[in-house]
C-alpha cells in the first residue's frame, strides 16, 4: 500500500497525452497551496517595486516600451481580411491594449490576457495580474490550465489554455514562465538601495558635521553641570543657530576638514550596470554625457535591431492568437490571410509614383491617355479623342489608337515635300555635273 501511495505520488502518468517523449523540468510541490507550477511571487513584488520606485528602471522600460508598439496595420489583397482587422483594432483599442501588454512583459517577464468571447468571437480582452497566475503543464510540456490564486482562504480561478493568451518575454529553455527585465538587475538594485539610504546619512553629516566642544582652561575647569548644559545647548543646533559664549568655549567639526564626497565613481558603477541590464542607450536616457555620434549612432542601431526582435515575438502571437482565428471564423480562406506590419502604411510610394508619372508626361515620353491609365483609379479622367497620327508607338499598344480610314492630307503633304525637296536637289546636283563636263570637253 505504501509503495502505492509513493507510485501515485511520485511516478510518472503513463496515461497522459504527450507532446513527444522527453519531460520539461516542472517546479511544482505536491502539498503547496499554490496549484501550478512554481515561481516566485516575492521576487514578481520586487519586480513592481522596482518599477515604481527607480526612476531609471521606470523611464528604461517605457522607452522601450514605445520603441517596440507602434501603429499596426495589414496589407493584402482580401479586403474583407483587412477590414475585419481594421474594426478589431478599433473595437479594442488595440494599439493601447498591446502598449499595456508589452509593459507588463518587461517588468514581470510575463503578461496574461483572459479572451472573453460571445459565441465565437472576442468581445473583451482583459489583462490579468500577472502576480496571481500560474501555468500548469504535463510532464512533456502541454498546458493543461492556468489558475488564478487570489489569496489565502479564497478559492482559485481556473482557466482553459484556449481562454489565455500568455506572452512571455525572455523565456529560457522548457521554462514555464518568462524572465524580467528588471530580474538580473536584482543585486545591483539593492547595492543602489544601500548606497542611496548611507547616503543619506553621510549628505546629513556633511550639512551638518559632528560638533567637538572643548569648555575651560587649566585655570578655569568646568563642573559636571556645566558639561551637561552645554550638551543640551549643541544637541539641538542647526545651521542657522546662534550660538553665543564666553572665551572658554572652542567648537571644532570633525571629520571632513578639507575633505569632498568622492561618491560619483560608485555611483556611476551602479548606473552603469543598470543601463547595461535595461539594454538602452545612454544617449535615451539622458546620459549620453562624454559619448561621441559615432558611438551613439552604434549604440543605437543596436537598440533598433533588439526592437525588431521584440516586434518579430509580439507579431507572431499576434496573428496565432488574435488575427488568424479571427479570419478563419469569417471564413476567410488562409491563402488570403493579410500582411501584418508595425508602423504606418507606405504612402510615400504612391506619391512617388504620382510624381514620376507627371515628370515623364511633362518631358514629352509619356502621351496624355498613357499617363491617364498610368495613374490610381481615382485620379483617371476622360480624355478627348485624340488625333490618330498624335499616336506614339505601335498600333494596339494600350493607350494608343489604331490608324484608320483616309489620313489627313496636310500630314503627308509635309512629309512629301521633304521627299519631292531632297529629290530635287539631288537632280540638280547631276545637271550641274553634267555642264561641268562639257565645259571640259
Amino acid at each position: 500500500m505504501v509503495n502505492n501511495v509513493i507510485n501515485r505520488l511520485f511516478s510518472r502518468n503513463q496515461n497522459i497525452k504527450e507532446s513527444g517523449k522527453g519531460i520539461i523540468s516542472i517546479k511544482r510541490f505536491k502539498w503547496s497551496v499554490k496549484k501550478g507550477d512554481e515561481k516566485s511571487e516575492s521576487l514578481e513584488k520586487q519586480f513592481k517595486n522596482a518599477y515604481h520606485n527607480i526612476p531609471l528602471i521606470a523611464a528604461a522600460i517605457g522607452m522601450t516600451t514605445d520603441h517596440t508598439i507602434q501603429n499596426i496595420y495589414v496589407e493584402g489583397e482580401n479586403e474583407e481580411a483587412i477590414k475585419l482587422v481594421k474594426k478589431f483594432i478599433k473595437k479594442h483599442d488595440f494599439v493601447h491594449f498591446l502598449h499595456r501588454v508589452c509593459q507588463q512583459m518587461f517588468i514581470y517577464g510575463n503578461c496574461y490576457v483572459e479572451v472573453v468571447k460571445d459565441g465565437v468571437d472576442i468581445d473583451e480582452l482583459k489583462i490579468l495580474d500577472p502576480i496571481t497566475m500560474r501555468v500548469q503543464r504535463s510532464e512533456t510540456g502541454d498546458i493543461e490550465q492556468y489558475i488564478q490564486n487570489i489569496g489565502f482562504g479564497e478559492k482559485n480561478i481556473t482557466f482553459k489554455k484556449e481562454e489565455i493568451v500568455h506572452f512571455k518575454y525572455n523565456q529560457h529553455g522548457d521554462e514555464s514562465y518568462g524572465t524580467s527585465l528588471i530580474f538580473p538587475l536584482i543585486n545591483i538594485i539593492d547595492l543602489k538601495c544601500s548606497t542611496e539610504d548611507n547616503l543619506k546619512l553621510i549628505l546629513r553629516r556633511y550639512a551638518a558635521p559632528i560638533i567637538h566642544a572643548k569648555y575651560g582652561d587649566a585655570e578655569h575647569l568646568p563642573s559636571q553641570g556645566d558639561l551637561d548644559k552645554l550638551a543640551g545647548d549643541l544637541e539641538d543646533i542647526y545651521a542657522d543657530t546662534e550660538l553665543i559664549s564666553n572665551y572658554l568655549l572652542e567648537l571644532k567639526t570633525v571629520g571632513f576638514e578639507g575633505q569632498a564626497l568622492r561618491l560619483r565613481d560608485p555611483l556611476q558603477y551602479i548606473e552603469n550596470q543598470i543601463i547595461a541590464g535595461l539594454q538602452v542607450p545612454p544617449v535615451l536616457l539622458g546620459r549620453g554625457e562624454g559619448t561621441n555620434r559615432a558611438t551613439s549612432e552604434v549604440q543605437l542601431a543596436a537598440f533598433d535591431r533588439r526592437i525588431r526582435s521584440l516586434q518579430r515575438a509580439i507579431k507572431n502571437t499576434i496573428e496565432n492568437e488574435f488575427f488568424e482565428p479571427l479570419w478563419k471564423n469569417n471564413g476567410i480562406s488562409e491563402d488570403d490571410y493579410p500582411e501584418f506590419r508595425w508602423g504606418e502604411p507606405e504612402i510615400t510610394d504612391e506619391q512617388t509614383k504620382l510624381d514620376q508619372i507627371i515628370k515623364l508626361k511633362s518631358a514629352g515620353l509619356l502621351t496624355a491617355q498613357k499617363a491617364n491609365d498610368l495613374l490610381p483609379g481615382e485620379y483617371h479622367e476622360k480624355l478627348p479623342e485624340m488625333d490618330p497620327m498624335q499616336a506614339i508607338g505601335p498600333a494596339g499598344q494600350p493607350g494608343q489608337k489604331k490608324l484608320t480610314g483616309t489620313p489627313k492630307k496636310p500630314a503627308f503633304e509635309k512629309t512629301d515635300t521633304i521627299g519631292r525637296g531632297k529629290r530635287e536637289s539631288e537632280n540638280k546636283k547631276v545637271e550641274q555635273n553634267k555642264d561641268k563636263d562639257k565645259g571640259a570637253i
